[in-house]
């Protein structure tokens, strides 16, 4: 759990950041990477891909690290990242429970991380929004099922919904620089 904290707190702000800014016309999910020469660890991150027409900009993303600056390393463990901007509260607070169903298989999350969104306090204070993201670690080869599936649909909370196009396509695309470091 202390890898998935110190994910989360690299790449929080910049999940939100890119939630804002995601362009529902963008048909290439958008990877980055980042390598810290101090740690000898390389992020992968997945941009947050919103759910089309959500009035709470409901988004998915992704993250996993790596040991080097070429990880030839398949790494142990994945997390995926939930954010949603909330309009009278948060949505997740007291309920952050994760299920997915990858086709058919069901994977259930108890143990996720809930998190009042960086850089989203003055918001909060004003009452003008409220940002959140529920992170979830897992096993690296619950995550391969998960992203690989043809149908993925998922629970957060009490929220359903089934994974868009897009965004199964980002969860492949994370996926494929996993296995990548695999072959390496």
């Amino acid at each position: 759990m202390q890898r998935f904290n110190s994910i989360i707190f690299i790449f929080g702000i910049s999940l939100l950041c890119v939630s804002a800014n995601y362009s529902q016309s963008k048909t290439e999910p958008q990877i980055n990477k980042v390598f810290n020469a101090d740690k000898n660890k390389t992020a992968f991150y997945l941009e947050v891909i919103p759910i089309p027409k959500n009035s709470k900009k409901f988004a998915v993303g992704g993250v996993f690290e790596a040991e080097g600056e070429k990880p030839s390393k398949m790494p142990c463990c994945m997390t995926i990242v939930f954010t949603s901007i909330g309009k009278k509260n948060f949505d997740y607070e007291d309920d952050h429970k994760v299920t997915f169903w990858a086709d058919g298989e069901k994977f259930v999350f108890d143990d996720t991380t809930w998190k009042e969104s960086n850089e989203a306090t003055a918001f909060v204070l004003s009452g003008i929004a409220f940002p959140e993201e529920v992170w979830i670690g897992m096993k690296t080869e619950e995550f391969l099922k998960i992203a690989n599936a043809k149908v993925v649909k998922a629970q957060v909370g009490k929220f359903k919904f089934t994974m868009t196009q897009q965004q199964q396509s980002g969860l492949m695309a994370l996926s494929k620089q996993i296995l990548d470091s695999k072959q390496r």
